[in-house]
């Protein structure tokens, strides 16, 4: 699973090399965001030239720690779909590597993951902007360790993802 993921990113990533586009520096964002596998998430987004991006993030379930813990990591490369000119709405296909870590008194689970994704963006003005993303999720699990026979839990292969996130960006 992991080779396929890096695989799929250096293909992803060849299409920032082919672009023939000018090189201004556009300026990064910061970002806050929550969803389904983010859970409460803090990133940086550095855009490459002018249809890409590079983007990394931290995120926790910062509710249910009496019961279980829950953290992730991800990168994520992402192009520009429509037009280059800037607008209000546009519209991004991006690849997202994110692993993820659970655990509580029944089971504990490192697993990996890859997500294609669409991305939204709506520019609030100069500095903010607000995103949505939307994708399907294929899980492995790197890691699998049940605690008691009590419960059994195991996470999907296949799921949906969703996301909301508060961009600034930074000078």
């Amino acid at each position: 699973m992991l080779r396929i993921a890096i695989l799929c990113l250096l293909v992803f990533s060849q299409s920032f090399l082919k672009a023939q586009q000018d090189t201004i520096q556009q300026h990064p964002f910061v970002f806050i965001g929550i969803g389904n596998y983010e859970y409460l998430n803090l990133g940086v987004n550095m855009p490459i030239r002018k249809k890409y991006y590079f983007e990394m993030a931290i995120g926790v379930k910062p509710w249910g720690f009496e019961n279980y813990n829950y953290q992730m990591a991800y990168l994520n490369l992402g192009r520009k779909l429509l037009k280059e000119k800037p607008r209000k709405l546009n519209l991004f296909l991006q690849l997202k590597l994110l692993t993820w870590h659970f655990n509580n008194k029944y089971n504990e689970f490192l697993v990996e993951g890859i997500n294609p994704e669409f991305r939204l963006i709506y520019n609030i003005n100069k500095k903010s902007s607000i995103s949505v993303n939307g994708g399907i999720l294929y899980n492995s699990a790197f890691y699998y360790d049940r605690k008691t026979y009590l419960e059994v839990g195991w996470p999907h292969e296949w799921q949906p993802s969703f996301s909301l996130e508060y961009l600034y960006r930074i000078k």
